[in-house]
């Protein structure tokens, strides 16, 4: 999970690294690049795509989270203007890769929240 009021800088060279929370468990890394290649997140979110270099799933793709290695800054900036996109059933949340907060268990602490029931989808 990111948290809004947690501000960190948009890195300016590399790696450029995003975190993707509250997704769908299990993932593949071939849905997380189709997600942000094809820009498709639903008819409230058409950012730009995103150009992906590597895809890390903590956990197997069961941790509710990834860290996204992307292109270049700006890939950055329109992976960070995808936040609520929908995957799935899921409304994903993006932020600069060290915003995440993470459980104890180093799960996406948003996706464990909307997992219990008390959180949206």
């Amino acid at each position: 999970m990111s948290d809004p009021t947690c501000a960190i800088a948009l890195p300016t060279s590399p790696p450029f690294r995003v975190a993707m929370c509250n997704l769908p468990s299990p993932v593949t890394k071939k849905t997380i690049v189709d997600w942000l290649e094809r820009a498709e997140r639903g008819k409230r979110n058409q950012s730009p795509p995103v150009l992906v270099e590597q895809v890390e799933l903590p956990k197997d793709g069961t941790a509710g989270y990834a860290i996204v290695t992307v292109k270049s800054f700006q890939d950055v900036k329109n992976a960070v203007n995808a936040t609520y996109g929908r995957l799935g059933n899921r409304v994903v949340w993006l932020s600069v890769a060290g915003a995440e907060t993470l459980t104890k268990d180093g799960k996406c602490a948003l996706a464990e929240w909307v997992d219990s029931g008390r959180g949206f989808y």
